[in-house]
Parts: C-alpha cells; structure tokens; sequence
C-alpha cells in the first residue's frame, strides 16, 4: 500500500481509495450531509476560506476611515456646523450700564446728581477725589478746578460706564445780592471835597429809604492756634485730630480774619462717639474715625472734616 497526494486538496491518501476521501467528505458536507470528523493532529488538511474565522480588520477599517473624515470635515466646517444646530436657540440679552449725563461741567462746591441705568447695586468712583467727590447715590460734588472721570461699575465689575466731569472756579458774581447793585460808584469822601451834606438821619425825617442790604461775610473755619483758615476740601475744612483737643475758630476772611463772637456760633458733631465739640468749638477724639463737625454762622453752614 502506498500514499497518493490529491491534486485538488493537497491531502495524502491510501490508494486503496477510489478517489481522495477528504474531498468526498467536503462535497458530501456541501451537499447537506454530515460534517467531516476532525483530523488527527499532525494530519495536513488545507484550511478553505468557509472554515476561517471571523475577519474584523475590514469592519475596524471602515470606523477609523469615517473618524478621521468627521474630524477632518469639523476641522474646516465646525463654525458654521454649530451655528446650524443652535440657529434656533434663542437670543441673549445683553446686559449694559450706562451713565447719565456722560459729560458734565461743574463749579466748585455745586453738587450734581448722576443716574445709572441697567443694573440693580451700582458702586461710583472718582478718578480724583481732589477734584471731585462721588457718593453712594452717585451725587457728585466739586471740589477743585480740573478734570475727573467718575466711573459706576456693577458689583462684580464686569460692567462700567464713565461721565467726564469738569469742575471750574465758582463765578464770584454768582448769586450777588440784587439789592446791592445799581450805581457802584462810592460816595465823595466829604473831608476831600464833593458833596459835603450829610445824609439826613432817618429819625429826624427827610429820606427814609433803609440801608443796602449788609454783605455777606466771608467766613472760613479756622484754628485758635494759627488764626488762619484750615486747608479747604470743596465747600469743606480737613483737620486731623489725634488724642488732644483742637480749638477751632470761625474768621471772617474778608476782613482781616476777624474772629467771630463764638456766641454767634453753633456747632455739631456728626457722630459724638468719635469726636466731640463744645460750644466754643473746641474738639476732642473719642475713637478713630472720619467725622464731620458742622458750624452754623450768619445764615451759613460751613463743615469741617476731622480725620
């Protein structure tokens, strides 16, 4: 008995077959019959494509090939890609803050009052305290002449507007009593010649007209120590007070800083826990602390900030 190689399968069979067993079996399975038994191990059988395991090379192919395509294809279109898909998102509000008015032209110590609109809590600055103050209610006052920038930002400080403010010298003529206008001319000296008649005193008849209304005095808060007005703040006086008491003073400025009867004066203290002030004016630290001490004099109010 010898071995016979098959020329279509490639196994070595008996040639005591008619024909190559092994392909008889495979035609016979094909055909609907049964499956062929397994070979021995160490028996050569030619593997056929239907009895190869499942491939997944092509299918892994295919998913890498369609990644790298999305990602190229968002690459160059990912803009326009998400507007489509949010063409129908709807539209946010835009929140703003504007200042109003956004330029304002001031004189020294008037008080102009700027209005916020678009956020609730609005917080103001001044780009310059010594040319202008802001409070919390946006109340700006001129201090000096120059220019300042007061800004009102949101609470986070995301938003801010600005008003430029300019603050000039206040007209001296400004609010000149019109009872003392008219002919400005001084009467003739009478020792010098001119019209010597005296005026005729009103209680023994003749011209009855009153007297001019008297002028405003100049008065300036100063201190007992120097007879001098403190330095001015705006329409305010800055002192700093330690631990001592300070004496301050009311002077008239316009007349060689004459001192005010401290009769004639009322003063008071914003808050009495920090600082004090007696009737004659002296001042004294109870806590540290920025208040306002006030004197009411001759129909005016004039502030002094003690610090």
């Amino acid at each position: 008995m010898s071995l016979l190689k098959c020329p279509k399968c490639g196994e070595m069979f008996s040639d005591s077959y008619k024909s190559c067993p092994f392909c008889a079996e495979d035609d016979a399975y094909f055909d609907g019959g049964v499956k062929p038994k397994p070979r021995k191990k160490g028996a050569g059988r030619r593997v056929e494509g239907h009895d190869r395991g499942p491939n997944i090379l092509g299918p892994a192919l295919i998913v890498v090939v369609v990644l790298l395509a999305a990602v190229l294809i968002y690459s160059f279109f990912g803009d326009k890609i998400s507007q489509w898909l949010h063409r129908n998102d709807p539209t946010p509000v835009e929140i703003t803050l504007t200042v109003e008015p956004a330029a304002a032209d001031l004189s020294v110590g008037e008080i102009r009052a700027l209005n916020a609109n678009g956020v609730e809590k609005v917080l103001w600055f001044s780009s310059d305290e010594a040319v202008a103050t802001v409070d919390e209610q946006g109340n700006v006052t001129a201090v000096s002449p120059g220019e300042v920038t007061i800004t009102a930002s949101d609470e986070e400080g995301k938003l801010s507007a600005q008003c430029a403010v300019k603050v000039t010298e206040a007209d001296p003529n400004q609010g000149a009593d019109p009872n003392q206008g008219g002919n400005t001319t001084p009467d003739p000296n009478p020792n010098q010649g001119g019209n010597t008649t005296p005026d005729p005193d009103p209680n023994q008849g003749g011209n009855t007209t009153p007297d001019p209304t008297p002028a405003k005095k100049d008065l300036a808060i100063g201190a007992a120590w120097s007879g001098q007005a403190l330095p001015m703040l705006g329409n305010q006086y800055d002192v700093t007070v330690d631990s001592e008491a300070v004496a301050l003073i009311i002077i008239d400025t316009g007349n060689k800083n004459q001192v005010i009867d401290a009769k004639e004066i009322t003063w008071k203290s914003e808050d009495t826990s920090k600082v004090t002030v007696d009737a004659d004016g002296v001042v004294t630290r109870k806590a540290g602390g920025q208040v306002t001490i006030t004197a009411t004099v001759d129909g005016q109010t004039l502030e002094c900030i003690v610090r």
